[in-house]
C-alpha cells in the first residue's frame, strides 16, 4: 500500500475576498515502469485550509492511499483551483519493494 500525501501551499486559498469558497481537484496517477496507469485517484478539496502550528505550515492537505505490488512506479499528482484556473503539478519515482521474506535471494 503506497500513501501519498500533498500539502497545497501557496496560491490556492478557501475563499476569496467576496467569501465565495474555492473547490481544488486533487489528481494522483501511478504509473509502471513501462508508462501504463495502474492506479489512480480523484479527490475535491473544500473548505479552511489545515494549520500546523508547530511547523508553521498552512494549506490544503490531501491524502490518498493506493494498492501496489512491487515494482517500480512514478507517482504524478495535479492540482485545479476550480474558481480562477490555477494548476500546480509535480512527480517523482519511487520503488515499492518486495516485503515477501520467502521471494527475497
Amino acid at each position: 500500500m503506497l500513501t501519498v500525501a500533498v500539502r497545497l501551499r501557496s496560491g490556492f486559498a478557501p475563499e476569496d475576498s467576496e467569501g465565495q469558497r474555492t473547490d481544488i481537484d486533487v489528481v494522483y496517477l501511478v504509473l509502471n515502469d513501462e508508462g501504463k496507469t495502474v492506479a489512480g485517484s480523484r479527490q475535491k478539496l473544500t473548505g479552511a485550509p489545515n494549520v500546523d502550528k508547530a511547523r508553521n505550515l498552512s494549506g490544503f492537505l490531501s491524502e490518498s492511499s493506493l494498492p501496489l505490488a512491487p515494482g517500480l512506479y512514478q507517482i504524478r499528482v495535479a492540482a485545479l483551483d476550480n474558481r480562477d484556473g490555477r494548476i500546480g503539478s509535480a512527480f517523482d519515482w519511487i520503488e515499492i519493494p518486495n516485503s515477501n521474506p520467502n521471494t527475497c535471494p
